[in-house]
């Protein structure tokens, strides 16, 4: 597509890249704060090792960490996370009210292996098998995103002797 086309046209996609950039803003905002706060020897989340690693290699103009990249990874991971995480469990509780025999067998497996008086923890996981392909199949039933989501090169960029350009 044209660069800035659909700028000009009119139409709810306007919206969407209004939201984009005020997600961009914010997130903006949270690189800058990591910065300011960073323990550059015990780096506590994405950002941080990111911020590291750009540290690192401050010095190697082939780097694909840069702040741009920075921005862009963790604007997918913000997206990627928040809306596949609601439509998977809203795909998981229509399953669950559709066939309720299957509810209930969790629900047995669940009392079994972790009682009524506590949480399940990561290490309940493997003796509850059942419960594991439950999860696996609405993940794999639900299947939000068929398709990785749109990227685009940030410069031209070599790659097995094929030259890609910036925005492609």
């Amino acid at each position: 597509m044209l660069p800035g086309l659909m700028d000009l046209l009119p139409g709810p996609h306007n919206r969407l890249f209004r939201n984009a950039d005020a997600i961009k803003a914010f997130l903006r905002g949270m690189i800058a704060q990591h910065k300011d706060t960073c323990d550059w020897e015990n780096p506590k989340d994405f950002i941080d090792n990111f911020l590291v690693k750009m540290k690192e290699e401050e010095d190697n103009p082939d780097s694909e960490f840069n702040e741009e990249n920075l921005l862009l990874s963790t604007f997918n991971i913000f997206l990627a996370g928040t809306d596949t995480t609601s439509s998977t469990l809203r795909w998981g509780l229509l399953l669950l009210l559709k066939y309720p025999q299957i509810q209930e067998r969790i629900q047995r497996e669940m009392e079994e292996v972790v009682g009524t008086t506590r949480s399940p923890v990561m290490a309940d996981r493997k003796r509850m098998p059942y419960t594991d392909a439950v999860i696996h199949e609405i993940q794999r039933y639900a299947n939000i995103i068929p398709l990785n989501l749109p990227h685009v090169t940030t410069r031209d960029t070599q790659f097995r002797g094929f030259t890609i350009p910036k925005g492609l």
